[in-house]
């Protein structure tokens, strides 16, 4: 198996066991902010630490960005953070 497709699968994995992260809220109540950060900061440093250097978010800055399929939003507010 070469690297995307071992990628592919480590995030299948992942996303399947734990969808948008909720495992990480803990014992938060969804939709609050601590949630919300709790879950963001082991997303970037546990679940998709590679993200950011594929994506660079913060190259978008001051660009219009459509993410379609945002899902929770966690990425989406990676591009926002930056304008």
């Amino acid at each position: 198996m070469n690297y995307n497709d071992q990628v592919k699968e480590n995030s299948k994995k992942v996303w399947g066991a734990t969808p948008a992260g909720s495992t990480f809220g803990n014992n938060y109540d969804r939709g609050t902010k601590e949630f919300f950060d709790s879950v963001l900061e082991k997303r970037f440093s546990l679940e998709t630490p590679w993200l950011d250097d594929v994506v660079n978010f913060k190259s978008w800055q001051h660009k219009r960005v459509l993410e379609i399929g945002c899902g929770a939003g966690y990425d989406a507010f990676q591009f926002c953070k930056y304008n």
